[in-house]
């Protein structure tokens, strides 16, 4: 794999740290078909996208069942995100036309 592959999935384990077993490989799962793209060609339809990703079916319901019935909390994957960009240093934040987008919330 690619440097960026194992960058990416690293700040993923860094979102997903304090989710339970199971629901944070699904929640991979899902993240990770967001970003490649999956959901454009699928219109926005979440179980063809998460096929088309390439997962198995027992893999999307699974996905399935994480975003429907898992334990987590949005503000705290938030949160882990904004220490992970804090942590990593190769972020920052740009100025576009006057406008400064906020880095991490």
């Amino acid at each position: 794999m690619s440097a960026i592959v194992y960058r990416i999935l690293g700040l993923l384990e860094k979102i997903l740290v304090n989710v339970p077993l199971g629901t944070n490989r699904g929640l991979l799962h899902l993240f990770l078909t967001i970003l490649s793209g999956r959901l454009l060609t699928s219109r926005g339809a979440l179980f063809p996208a998460l096929a088309d990703f390439g997962l198995e079916p027992d893999a999307v319901r699974r996905a399935q069942a994480a975003l429907c019935y898992g334990r987590f909390q949005t503000d705290d994957l938030v949160a882990n995100w904004k220490k992970a960009v804090e942590e990593d240093g190769h972020f920052r934040t740009h100025v576009y036309e006057g406008i400064r987008p906020v880095l991490a919330t």
